[in-house]
């Protein structure tokens, strides 16, 4: 992990540990970053323990407290320096009747699985318009990477 990433994961969970509150919208707001930023920083607080599992559209619950921060902290910066696995994404457009309406992409970041989602829907939208390549949703499948075959 570069110094600045590191340095940017480090302010994400100094904000949501002293906010108690764990939200991609307010670290978009208050990092002032692009929403698959805040996705990517969400999903390493989570994998560092800082951060819950996702709650539907609430805030995620912060498993640390203000109290604890120097501990919060102490995970990240001790963390190995991993590249993230590649992990199976789900992505959905929302418009039945327009072409495909889900594509199945491995990718490491939420950017990238939006990339690769986003070109496979579109690429498979026939004579209709672009547009309806809009990903509605997307998120991980909760299954473990094993290379290039599927569990």
């Amino acid at each position: 992990m570069s110094h600045d990433n590191l340095q940017q994961l480090i302010d994400a969970a100094e904000l949501v540990i002293t906010t108690q509150f764990g939200s991609t919208s307010m670290l978009q707001r208050k990092l002032r970053i692009g929403f698959a930023r805040a996705v990517d920083l969400i999903h390493q607080l989570e994998q560092h323990g800082i951060l819950g599992p996702a709650n539907g559209a609430r805030a995620r619950d912060v498993l640390y407290t203000p109290e604890n921060i120097d501990d919060a902290l102490r995970t990240i910066r001790e963390a190995p320096d991993t590249p993230t696995e590649p992990r199976l994404w789900s992505a959905h457009n929302g418009y039945l009747g327009y072409g495909p309406v889900a594509a199945l992409v491995m990718a490491s970041t939420y950017a990238e699985a939006h990339q690769k989602a986003t070109a496979a829907l579109a690429a498979d939208g026939g004579d209709h318009d672009p547009t309806y390549a809009r990903i509605t949703t997307l998120k991980p499948v909760d299954m473990p990477y094993v290379g290039d075959q599927l569990p």
